[in-house]
């Protein structure tokens, strides 16, 4: 049985929550709209034999940073920090 704990990493200055579980292959899960990872909890244990699960809360949901307003596609951009 494996257990998942909640972690996290910064990226963009923003704080994304992920739980990590298992060994193999990496396989990421992604949520919907109005729901965060904890969602993909069930499926986590059953693939962590086979798979490295990854279930993420994107940003400004469930234990991510919110967004910020002036938050957008060019603030991934490297080259607009120039």
């Amino acid at each position: 049985m494996y257990v998942a704990t909640v972690e996290t990493v910064r990226a963009y200055g923003l704080e994304l929550a992920y739980q990590r579980v298992g060994e193999g292959p990496p396989l990421v899960f992604v949520h919907g709209a109005a729901v965060d990872g904890r969602m993909w909890e069930p499926q986590l244990g059953d693939l962590a034999d086979e798979f490295t699960v990854v279930a993420w809360d994107e940003p400004g949901a469930g234990r991510s940073s919110d967004v910020p307003v002036d938050f957008g596609p060019r603030s991934t951009d490297t080259a607009s920090r120039r």
